[in-house]
């Protein structure tokens, strides 16, 4: 996802960025929200961009993706760990706790890998027109 934002606030290496809520943005949860149109994220200035300026951002991989890592593979495991925790125990209470650790495990292990996605300035909007011309 690559969205046009304005430089708010420029905080030593960090710069806050104001730009309209899209429709994927309920979902990610890395950004935080002004009103009910806007939102504002915080990234390292890696263009050294100055206040009012308006840069590019982009967040990788696609909003599915993070997803399917926070969400669908966590859920997975924890059904395969309620099923091996039961057919290995022979016990429905032992298969349930055995899925709640698995699901637990893997939601953490998933929240360190999504660390490293985090949302990067491409290019800042005044170097665009440079290259244009």
């Amino acid at each position: 996802m690559e969205e046009r934002a304005k430089v708010i606030e420029v905080t030593g290496n960090k710069i806050k960025l104001l730009f309209n809520m899209k429709e994927q943005c309920d979902r990610c949860g890395l950004c935080k929200p002004v009103d009910k149109n806007s939102m504002i994220l915080e990234v390292e200035n890696s263009v050294g961009a100055k206040q009012g300026d308006t840069v590019i951002f982009s967040v990788r991989p696609s909003s599915l993706k993070i997803s399917a890592i926070l969400y669908g593979i966590p859920s997975l495991l924890l059904i395969c760990g309620v099923f091996a925790g039961y057919f290995y125990f022979h016990s429905e209470l032992k298969g349930v706790i055995s899925g709640s650790v698995i699901f637990i495990i893997s939601l953490v292990f998933s929240s360190f890998y999504l660390r490293r996605y985090k949302p990067q300035i491409m290019i800042a909007e005044e170097e665009e027109k440079e290259r244009v011309c």
